[in-house]
């Protein structure tokens, strides 16, 4: 019953917040390592990122990102730069990891 309960949480997904993350994996993937600043990356990005101003993360779009995001991310990012190496996995789960805390940041506001 969990499983089919956190299915549901990866199909309640804003398209906007979907939007946004495609636009830091693109940013992700023009440089040539995983080893970055992801607050870095998101200020490359610049007004692209919608989130703050053209919508607000909802309790469905948390449950996404805690359930489904990390594979989103690990497959959209492994797609266009392979992620073959123990190091590359660490960096590509801390930038994981950091913009999670990112996006639970923008919730609790």
């Amino acid at each position: 019953m969990d499983e089919l309960c956190n299915q549901l949480d990866c199909i309640s997904v804003s398209s906007k917040l979907i939007s946004d993350i495609d636009i830091i994996i693109t940013e992700i993937n023009s440089y040539d390592s995983y080893n970055i600043d992801i607050y870095e990356i998101c200020v490359s990005c610049g007004h692209a990122l919608t989130w703050e101003i053209e919508y607000t993360l909802t309790l469905g779009d948390i449950n996404w990102l805690n359930n489904c995001s990390k594979t989103y991310i690990f497959t959209r990012l492994n797609s266009c730069k392979l992620i073959d190496t123990p190091e590359k996995y660490k960096f590509v789960n801390c930038i994981y990891d950091n913009l999670l805390k990112l996006f639970q940041l923008h919730f609790e506001y």
